[in-house]
């Protein structure tokens, strides 16, 4: 039936195309260290439904493996042992994650966790698959770009990113406001966002927040705010000037933008030179370098690494600015004795500052190019020859 294989071929194309668009927009970044496995762990998850029909309908196996011969029995045998053994392998590609290195979980516990991540992932990619395109019709059709900043926000900060965003966004005359995003999309994220939090060993947030408004000539716009990801909607103009505002402008203190614990650990330095900073004391210049050289040992993407680069930069601008400033405040705190301000008792006591008859202000102030009274002054060479 080579129409239906030309069908089930275009079919695969297209759902990996929008598997990726639902990994992109609703897992968000995932650690750098980890993004190979995060993607076959998917992967294996989606793969492993189609075998399960085979194993109860084995007609379904010339859509699943086509190029293999055999009976129906032959594919249900050869469907049941790949059932069987991709669940282990997901458990145990989980157990190999980077954030997994210090967990006190046995292996044989990954390897039965493996049936569960491979059964929920499954399930939720083929729901995220359905409902997306459905839900965003209307984008797509009209032509909305979408602007991404991966993040990582963490239990109970979620209210405190909101704000952030909206206040960017009146920062700059941009009204918004908050709204409920679609209920089906936010069932299905929160138990996306609670295995992966399982699985990644993460206190993510599991609520998803929608800021609808409209920037003065630039049109509508839809952030959609969750635990991994802002997602900026609409047309190209608005999305690429608000996603300049959030790079430079949200407050990084209520979310993170690496995965990795030791770019964490790094995040969290950077938080305390800015708080330090609120406090009107520049970091010390030492501790910027010290930082600096970290990040340069750090596995990260290039994404994350501009992120956290970013902030580097900004805190180590804003101390030399403090600094400038706190010196110029320092000087105008305590003058130096210059003409009338002069203090008489210090001329009094400093012989080289006391006015001697016939000495000009000149002379009182230090200039020694000044002529004296009794030396006549010498004229320049170079305007004495005739």
């Amino acid at each position: 039936m080579p129409v239906f294989r030309f069908i089930a071929m275009w079919l695969a194309k297209s759902l990996s195309k929008l598997f990726g668009l639902a990994t992109v927009t609703f897992f968000g970044r995932q650690p750098s260290r980890d993004d190979d496995k995060a993607a076959g762990i998917g992967l294996a998850s989606l793969l492993w439904l189609p075998l399960l029909v085979v194993v109860f309908y084995p007609d379904a196996a010339e859509w699943v493996f086509p190029e293999v011969p055999g009976g129906d029995e032959v594919n249900r045998v050869i469907a049941l042992a790949l059932a069987v053994l991709i669940p282990p392998g997901v458990g145990y590609t989980v157990s190999r994650l980077h954030n997994q290195q210090d967990s006190d979980r046995s292996m044989l516990a990954y390897l039965g966790l493996g049936y569960m991540y491979t059964l929920i992932i499954g399930l939720l990619v083929v729901a995220l698959v359905l409902i997306v395109p459905l839900v965003k019709a209307s984008y797509i059709l009209r032509r909305f770009e979408l602007q991404h900043i991966a993040v990582m926000i963490e239990r109970g900060h979620l209210d405190g990113v909101v704000d952030a965003v909206l206040d960017v966004l009146h920062r700059h005359g941009i009204e918004a406001q908050v709204e409920s995003p679609n209920r089906l999309i936010r069932w299905v994220f929160g138990a996306l966002v609670w295995v992966e939090g399982h699985i990644f060993r993460r206190g993510f947030s599991t609520d998803m927040v929608v800021v609808r408004g409209e920037a003065e000539e630039l049109g509508w716009f839809e952030i959609t705010i969750h635990a991994t990801d802002i997602t900026v909607i609409g047309q190209q103009e608005v999305t690429t000037r608000l996603g300049a505002l959030f790079s430079e402008e949200l407050d990084v203190r209520v979310m993170y933008f690496t995965w990795d614990a030791e770019a964490q650990e790094l995040e969290d330095a950077l938080r305390e030179c800015r708080g330090q900073l609120e406090q009107g004391r520049p970091c010390d210049r030492e501790r910027m370098d010290e930082l600096r050289g970290r990040l340069a040992f750090l596995q990260l993407s290039r994404e994350e690494w501009d992120a956290v680069h970013r902030q580097l930069y900004l805190i180590e601008r804003d101390s030399e600015r403090l600094r400038a400033d706190l010196a110029l405040e320092q000087a105008a705190a305590s003058p130096q004795p210059d003409g009338e301000d002069a203090d008489p008792q210090l001329e009094a006591d400093d012989p080289d500052l006391r006015l001697e008859p016939g000495d000009t202000d000149s002379q009182r102030n230090g200039d020694d190019t000044a002529p004296h009274p009794e030396q006549p002054e010498q004229s320049d060479p170079a305007y004495s020859r005739s």
